[in-house]
């Protein structure tokens, strides 16, 4: 991509074959809200090369996570040359501790302007200022974003004549913050991908050229790892690419299994039903382009056989043919839901839905095309999508793998997840609520440290995490915990991951798969206790510890949640230079910016 430097124009964002490109201006501040995968990845770091490559110094500030994050770019060869001339700068900076409650506009911009201080320090003591100020993270460096804090940095942005890019990395929460604040931004874009395709949705950007806006675009990481535009088939004019194709012969042609009928219920006549054989269904489609076929999920229903049928049909049809599944009394888990579509199903009907609602679903779904990239087989779809077949209780050392593990699954299919924080109430160890946790599905995980016991809930909806905690406790979740942190989003979780694996490197966090196992075998007490040890799936019951006794008879005064108090000297926000982009930069004696740790210091206790 094309970039010009002048006075006002600084660069744009790093998406080659983007007309008009998404340039920045000096003195305004621009959000951009990405999933935490290559594509985000790609595009922060080339956009970043590509202005030090053009002589606008750049700086990146950016959350814990940096180092994971230039290595998705597959870009950590150019980086280590930009480093290297000394034309970007890459800092990673301490958030602020997790509280019971989020941080007040107050201290985000306390903690905003300290960060601009550090930051004019280092950039007097080395003489080079950056033209363009990236942000990584703003959703883990700020909890609460107000309104206030986004008009700091465009404050920031015109008083240091800089554009300021903000990136946020937890998707749905921060553009359900931004929305109602998009005026205080000169651009908001989002970066996402979902079942292998990957879109660049443009609210509005301020260019060059005047105002882009309410625009969405196809993109891929390109070979050498810069995002590009998805070009049209050549010999395809681009407004030609998405005309509708001739109507096919079987356009109107309904194939159903019987059983997608119930007895009482009438088929229309000019459908055609057939037996209940998959095999028989995947017959017929041999010859199909745009016909479509309805398939029964029925609690006789195999779902394997029901997936590869589905996968056959549109791996042998193309993105023509039309594939609903109608539950029939009974209801598809949300992760086989999710794995249909992926598949190549266009629609999924709710068993809840009558016979009416029913039929005209599926004469909406008449003329469209699959948009979605199917797997190269039914295998490999299997194989990165469904969950790991752990589930229960995990050991400290195992807890944060397997959930990494099960959380890559999760982001290949867009499958929603949950990582539930939840404090013991006061005079309860861990051990007390667990033996009190029912865990049957695969996927779903817990662990434990000193404190607290942590839930990751596979294939869990935001709003089900209420019903889902219910089920998973037999005492109430009140009486156990004080509280609950839920963290949604792959950033959020991950963060968690390496907070939980730093604490427990440095201390001994409590391994109670043998207690667990012991409770679960106890002579007598096998018929309804709860299962939580991943190697003891059967049930069993314990009764309750003196110290859950003793909770549940205490007063209410101390029943209550208990919050503790924050420290009487808030922690100092650091910034400094991580080890692996020093690493990146020389493997010699000089780093970065040609600064010792030592050379850090001063400036910290003085700032912060």
């Amino acid at each position: 991509m094309a970039v010009t430097i002048s006075p006002h124009s600084v660069y744009g964002l790093s998406i080659q074959n983007l007309a008009p490109a998404l340039h920045m201006e000096t003195g305004k501040v621009y959000a951009i809200v990405g999933e935490d995968d290559a594509p985000s990845a790609a595009l922060l770091w080339q956009t970043l090369l590509d202005a030090s490559e053009k002589g606008a110094a750049a700086t990146l500030i950016s959350a814990p996570g940096m180092a994971e994050h230039l290595a998705q770019s597959g870009l950590q060869t150019k980086a280590h040359e930009a480093l290297r001339r000394k034309s970007l700068a890459v800092f990673e900076t301490v958030p602020p501790a997790r509280s019971a409650t989020p941080p007040t506009p107050a201290a985000n911009l306390a903690h905003a302007h300290g960060l601009v201080q550090d930051l004019t320090y280092l950039e007097r003591k080395t003489g080079r200022r950056a033209q363009l100020l990236v942000i990584n993270g703003m959703d883990t460096l700020f909890p609460a974003l107000d309104e206030a804090t986004l008009r700091f940095w465009r404050t920031c942005a015109e008083q240091e004549d800089r554009a300021v890019v903000l990136l946020f990395r937890e998707h749905a929460r921060a553009l359900s913050a931004l929305r109602p604040m998009v005026h205080v931004v000169a651009g908001l874009a989002e970066l996402k991908s979902r079942y292998g395709a990957t879109t660049l949705g443009i609210f509005h950007w301020f260019h060059r050229e005047g105002l882009l806006a309410s625009r969405s675009v196809a993109v891929r990481q390109g070979s050498r790892g810069a995002l590009e535009v998805c070009e049209p088939p050549r010999g395809t004019q681009a407004s030609n690419a998405l005309t509708t194709p001739p109507p096919a012969a079987d356009e109107a042609q309904f194939i159903a299994m019987g059983s997608v009928f119930a007895p009482q219920e009438k088929a229309p006549s000019g459908w055609r039903i057939t037996d209940d054989d998959l095999a028989l269904v995947q017959a017929l489609g041999e010859d199909a382009v745009a016909a479509t076929f309805v398939l029964a999920f029925t609690p006789e229903t195999d779902f394997d056989p029901l997936a590869r049928c589905i996968y056959g049909l549109r791996k042998r049809g193309g993105p023509r043919v039309k594939i609903l599944v109608r539950e029939v009394g009974t209801r598809l888990r949300y992760n086989q839901e999710t794995l249909a579509v992926r598949l190549g199903a266009n629609l999924v009907v709710p068993a809840e839905l009558s016979t009416a609602r029913f039929l005209s679903l599926s004469t909406m779904v008449q003329g469209q095309v699959f948009p979605h990239s199917l797997p190269s087989s039914y295998e490999q779809a299997l194989k990165t999508s469904m969950p790991e077949q752990e589930r229960g209780y995990q050991p400290p050392a195992e807890f944060t793998r397997t959930v990494r593990a099960a959380l890559a699954q999760s982001q290949v299919l867009g499958v929603q997840v949950a990582l539930v924080r939840l404090p013991l109430a006061y005079g309860l160890q861990p051990l007390d609520a667990l033996r009190y946790c029912t865990i049957k599905r695969a996927g779903d995980l817990c662990g434990a440290d000193a404190a607290s016991v942590y839930l990751f809930l596979y294939a869990c909806r935001e709003n089900d995490v209420d019903a889902t905690l219910k089920r998973l406790f037999t005492l109430p979740v009140g009486e156990l915990f004080t509280g609950d942190d839920r963290l949604l989003s792959p950033r959020a979780i991950e963060d968690a991951l390496r907070d939980y694996d730093s604490r427990g490197a440095s201390g001994r966090f409590p391994e109670l798969t043998g207690e667990l196992a012991r409770l679960a075998s106890a002579p007598g007490l096998a018929a309804s206790s709860p299962s939580t040890v991943s190697s003891a799936p059967q049930e069993s019951a314990a009764q309750p510890t003196p110290a859950a006794s003793r909770a549940r008879n205490t007063s209410a005064s101390l029943s209550a949640a208990y919050v503790a108090p924050p420290p009487a000297v808030p922690a100092p926000l650091t910034l400094r230079e991580p080890r692996a982009a020093v690493a990146l930069a020389t493997s010699s004696s000089d780093n970065a910016e040609g600064l010792a740790a030592s050379d850090l210091s001063p400036m910290l206790s003085t700032h912060s």
